[in-house]
């Protein structure tokens, strides 16, 4: 079976994955950073390399989500995507607040990223400023608007893959050739590029494939086998990916990028079961999505506290240890404050008062 403590181990990799891609991803800043490679080039080049992170999170959604979606009764999917949307805004709302103070205290001059425009600060209190090209507090906040529209697209992606199964995945390919850029932006690049693996995330899901991967039995050896060559094939596309960095007519990037994601997934969920490896990064995964969110902030208004060595390993482990940390904070400033009750509160009345007007 391909369980929730699974995902989070692939959760837990991708935001590995993720905070290294954003630490080195700059050859001007790797140039100050040692004992890892003497070329600063081939640092900057595997931190760009990994920016994969970014398909794993969409494949992992949107398998996650349609597994959720199939488990329910035709009577209450017309409440799956006020249900999800909820779910993914409740803690980016504590984090944005909690990031606009920490601004404020740092920088004072809050409105001054939205250029004085309040409509520019609600755009990014509703993750939609990526869409309507606008201001964003932090970058990283483009991937909440790519989150929602894959909730709100769900239910006709699940009805387009049931209807053609695998073959959902070669008709995705073909129409992003149609579509041109889409939204696109400077920090999340087109959203169109994740189309083919939003679409392998849903046919796996339907066909249960991980979970039947997963169910048969295999001798160790041809495990480590198996194991290795998804490894290739995850670590070989991306090579691939970043030979067709110029020129990427065709979209082949982002079908090496969903293939390797998925490998990763395969490898990590699937086929490795070392205990305290997979215990560990599902310990990670369990709070990836805050992790996700809190990393950017310290990264950007904070960097003093991660650079502290120069050296490119144990800045990334320190970096990962208090973006962890935080993370955790977070969490239970959660419990304290009680924060999910009293959001609950909140979206309960409103689906009373939504459901009395569908009446």
């Amino acid at each position: 079976m391909f369980t929730k403590e699974q995902t989070n181990v692939c959760k837990g990799v991708g935001v590995l994955l993720l905070l290294f891609h954003h630490m080195y991803m700059s050859v001007s800043f790797t140039e100050s950073m040692t004992l890892w490679f003497s070329d600063p080039t081939v640092l900057a080049n595997i931190a760009v390399g990994m920016r994969v992170c970014v398909w794993i999170f969409a494949f992992l959604s949107a398998y996650g989500l349609t597994c959720k979606y199939n488990s329910l009764p035709e009577s209450e999917r017309r409440w799956f995507v006020p249900r999800q949307w909820l779910s993914l805004m409740k803690p980016f709302w504590l984090i944005f607040a909690l990031t606009a103070v920490l601004y404020v205290i740092l920088f004072v001059d809050l409105m001054g990223v939205y250029h004085y425009n309040g409509f520019f600060l609600a755009f990014d209190i509703f993750a939609v400023s990526d869409m309507m090209h606008t201001p964003k507090l932090l970058g990283v906040f483009w991937y909440m608007c790519f989150a929602q529209l894959v909730i709100f697209c769900i239910p006709v992606f699940n009805s387009f893959c049931r209807r053609f199964g695998y073959l959902s995945i070669p008709i995705a390919f073909i129409i992003m050739q149609f579509m041109g850029n889409g939204i696109s932006t400077h920090n999340g690049g087109s959203y169109w590029d994740y189309l083919v693996v939003v679409v392998c995330g849903v046919v796996i899901a339907q066909k249960k494939l991980f979970c039947r991967i997963g169910a048969v039995k295999l001798h160790m050896a041809l495990r480590i086998v198996l194991g290795v060559l998804l490894a290739a094939v995850g670590v070989g596309a991306i090579v691939l990916r970043q030979m067709a960095e110029l020129g990427d007519v065709l979209h082949w990037r982002s079908v090496c990028s969903a293939v390797s994601a998925i490998a990763v997934c395969l490898l990590f969920g699937v086929f490795i079961r070392v205990k305290w490896l997979s215990k560990a990064l599902a310990f990670l995964g369990r709070f990836s999505g805050l992790m996700f969110l809190i990393h950017s902030v310290l990264n950007n208004f904070v960097p003093q506290i991660i650079y502290l060595t120069h050296i490119a390993a144990v800045d990334y482990f320190i970096f990962v240890a208090e973006t962890l940390l935080v993370s955790i904070a977070v969490h239970y400033l959660r419990r304290l404050i009680r924060y999910d009750k009293w959001f609950g509160k909140i979206c309960c009345f409103g689906k009373k008062s939504c459901a009395k007007m569908l009446r």
